[in-house]
């Protein structure tokens, strides 16, 4: 009986870490968004867009385990309003085996497919430019 448990208890934290996944790739995902902030994802976000078990303690604890897990990496960046306390960020990494099983393989994209044109690529005019072509 106490394997049973620990089963249950496996899958209900990978289903929690799969939720945090895909609200994460959408949070990132919103053009009006440049950075995903750790502490709005997780006081904001997740409780307003998030599912059913993300009370404070388990949101924490299951974005703690996915970061300590390395599929979210955290950076920190300059806070204009208060440059003594730097925003921290979160990162999907999308590289990540068990990132991509949720996800699939190709990540979103917010921008649509490019345009074919006709002619060379930019960079290549650009390196021709500058000479270095």
């Amino acid at each position: 009986m106490q394997e049973s448990n620990m089963a249950l208890v496996d899958v209900e934290i990978a289903n929690r870490q799969s939720d945090l996944i895909r609200a994460l790739a959408e949070a990132e995902s919103s053009p009006t968004h440049h950075f995903v902030a750790l502490k709005w994802f997780r006081d904001d976000y997740l409780t307003r867009k998030g599912p059913a078990w993300a009370d404070a303690q388990i949101r924490t604890s299951t974005l703690n385990d996915a970061i300590a897990a390395g599929l979210i990496e955290t950076a920190k960046i300059h806070n204009p309003k208060q440059p003594e306390y730097p925003t921290t960020t979160l990162k999907l990494v999308r590289s990540h085996p068990d990132v991509k099983a949720v996800l699939g393989a190709e990540p979103p994209s917010r921008f649509p497919k490019p345009y074919k044109l006709r002619g060379e690529l930019f960079s290549e005019t650009l390196l021709r430019d500058r000479g270095e072509y």
